[in-house]
């Protein structure tokens, strides 16, 4: 499949961008031309003219200009590996907000999966998918360029890929008692942390969930 991936800047404002050689920074800010633009951009170095005797290209903008894009989000389209897991169908979603447990649930699946296949956990990537107006799907991709086959592998173990997010989630019984949403012990990496912030693990839904289609420690 195709991931359209996009980074809006440290502060979600996007970046502003030099059109004469290309220069981009985060945006602190919104603006047009030079308002409200960091002085370190306006006095960026060119990165297409060569180094001066002294050693530093010369700075890219004459006083004046200001050839910038402002406030623009940065995208790129990656072909890769995808697997979609349906859900929906099954018995055992948990009332109310069942995205958060599918999202827990897919967080697990990941870690679960890297173990099972000795990868390092960034090599495998999760995403809701929506299937309809009411519904959602569990997207794990090849965090590769091109894939890698690991989700294609992970498919085909079935049962024991499953077997392996249980485990992911319960750690042991001291952990299972006292973790509530999510710990570094089970599904809280740095990638999940956003969701983490706004509540959306929920590691024991996530826990009976599989409880209920049969899989336990």
């Amino acid at each position: 499949g195709e991931l359209l991936t996009y980074n809006q800047g440290k502060l979600g404002r996007g970046f502003a961008i030099c059109t004469s050689c290309g220069y981009a920074d985060s945006e602190s800010s919104y603006g047009e031309g030079r308002a409200e633009l960091r002085k370190s951009f306006a006095h960026h170095r060119s990165l297409t003219a060569k180094a001066r005797r002294s050693g530093a290209p010369p700075r890219c903008w004459k006083d004046g200009e200001s050839p910038v894009l402002r406030n623009r989000t940065l995208f790129a389209v990656q072909t890769t590996d995808v697997l979609l897991l349906d859900a929906s169908a099954c018995a055992g979603l948990p009332p109310g907000s069942p995205d958060d447990a599918l999202l827990t649930l897919g967080l697990a699946l990941s870690a679960g999966g890297a173990r099972l296949l000795e990868v390092d956990s960034r090599e495998l990537g999760v995403f809701m998918i929506p299937l309809d107006a009411t519904r959602s799907g569990i997207g794990l991709y090849d965090a590769v360029p091109g894939g890698a086959g690991h989700v294609l592998e992970l498919a085909e173990m079935g049962v024991e890929w499953l077997q392996e997010a249980a485990r992911v989630l319960f750690v042991d019984a001291e952990h299972d008692e006292r973790c509530e949403h999510a710990c570094l012990r089970c599904v809280l990496t740095f990638e999940s942390q956003r969701a983490d912030v706004s509540r959306r693990l929920q590691r024991r839904a996530a826990r009976d969930l599989l409880a209920h289609w049969g899989f336990t420690v």
